[in-house]
């Protein structure tokens, strides 16, 4: 919402060069900021060469900074992998399209979608006058259309971007027929007194409440948690478990300072009693560990050595995490990564399941086969993933029925032989 107000404003203000700039820094936070390169081709205030020019160096200059991230940092960077899409056939089998149609046709109308899109049609409905209304409506349309093919429509979050241009059509609507008459100076003194006025006032009362939260916030204690099954007690007896060298206990314990059950969050302290545990062969402490080192270190290698050692014990989650280390972590290894989510998949688990699925469907690591991409999915469909029925909606829709059937088939022997 920031880069898309400014960039209306500097459009106002016809600073082109800044406008660029914006859009362009927009561009790599937040890859719909890139429809407000429309206001630079289409503005009424430079001349066509200039315009085009501008739109120009904007657009290509805002791809290559994401190229540039994407490779050189690792930085996934939507507006080119239109959501993280390794092909160029999943920008065109885009399984946001299905979901969003879904949410479109879906009969429960409480979602904020019908309610922002009754603002946007409002808006929509105002006629324009000039070059800068055919500019901002254009600019609304590909914001929404991108959002629709592209991204998840009900979040209404996104619509936020959109407000800056309603305020400001929606504003010179209102004011368009106001007439010229010259103020009366002393009259013109007294309504600036009273804007002036009403505004202090405001902001004095937004102060006074801010404060009026803080002192509550001093006053009322903190509630604890209630039904923590972890209390001083067991703590104790946890503690001196652990010290003892027992590893379920020192696991248990490194859950408690990770999780900040009854305790401080303190993940040097969870890092430490995972580590003891895992050395002792705690499948469960290795996988946490290697979590840790992960999400605190960015430690991919050291990650990966620990969710190894568990993943070779059977542990599920482990052999999940280390597919996904060898998908996009360390070094990308879509063979190692197939084999692992393979793994999980056949213990039940619903993100290897699904990801396995996406694989297959892809060609990562396997020879492509939608049929062992549809069972995976369906798998993991069934257990409510939302992101394995939107993948399975668009590989069924390659499918013949014949394929389908012989894909139903594999997930009821699945299902029967309750794996």
């Amino acid at each position: 919402m920031f880069f898309f107000t400014l960039a209306c404003l500097l459009y106002d203000s016809r600073r082109l060069w800044p406008l660029m700039m914006v859009v362009w820094l927009g561009g790599l936070f937040k890859e719909t900021t890139l429809c407000c390169a429309l206001l630079i081709l289409l503005g009424e205030h430079w001349t066509l060469k200039k315009r085009v020019a501008g739109f120009a160096a904007t657009v290509i200059a805002t791809f290559a900074a994401n190229k540039f991230l994407m490779t050189l940092y690792g930085v996934k960077a939507p507006l080119l992998a239109m959501n993280d899409a390794p092909q160029v056939i999943d920008i065109i089998r885009n399984t946001r399209l299905f979901y969003n149609f879904d949410i479109l046709f879906d009969l429960n109308a409480r979602h904020v979608l019908f309610a922002n899109a009754g603002s946007l049609l409002i808006i929509m409905l105002i006629p324009w006058r000039n070059r800068r209304d055919v500019v901002f409506k254009l600019l609304m349309v590909s914001f929404v259309m991108g959002e629709f093919f592209c991204g998840i429509i009900n979040e209404f979050r996104i619509w936020y971007e959109l407000l800056p241009l309603g305020w400001m059509m929606i504003a010179d609507t209102l004011l368009k027929d106001r007439p010229m008459i010259p103020e009366d100076p002393v009259a013109h003194r007294r309504a600036n007194r009273v804007w002036q006025g009403s505004y202090w006032l405001m902001m004095g009362a937004l102060l006074a409440v801010a404060l009026g939260v803080l002192a509550l916030a001093k006053l009322i204690p903190a509630r604890l948690v209630e039904n923590n099954p972890f209390n001083q007690s067991t703590s104790q007896k946890l503690i001196s478990s652990a010290r003892a060298g027992d590893a379920e206990a020192q696991y248990n314990l490194g859950r408690i300072y990770h999780h900040g059950i009854g305790v401080k969050q303190n993940n040097t302290e969870a890092a430490d009693w995972y580590r003891r545990a895992a050395e002792q062969g705690h499948s469960d402490a290795q996988n946490s560990l290697g979590m840790l080192l992960v999400a605190d270190q960015r430690d991919y290698p050291g990650a990966a050595q620990w969710f190894a050692l568990a993943a070779r014990q059977g542990n599920a989650d482990a052999q999940y995490n280390l597919g996904v280390i060898y998908y996009s972590g360390l070094g990308v290894n879509y063979e190692f990564a197939a084999h692992w989510f393979q793994l999980a998949a056949q213990q039940g688990h619903v993100q290897a399941q699904r990801d396995l699925g996406k694989m297959y469907e892809r060609g990562q690591g396997a020879i492509p086969d939608d049929v062992k991409a549809y069972k995976w999915l369906k798998l993991a469909q069934l257990r409510n993933d939302k992101d394995a029925e939107n993948e399975l909606k668009a590989c069924s829709a390659s499918m013949t029925p014949d394929q389908i059937a012989a894909a139903e088939k594999l997930v009821q022997e699945v299902q029967t032989r309750g794996k």
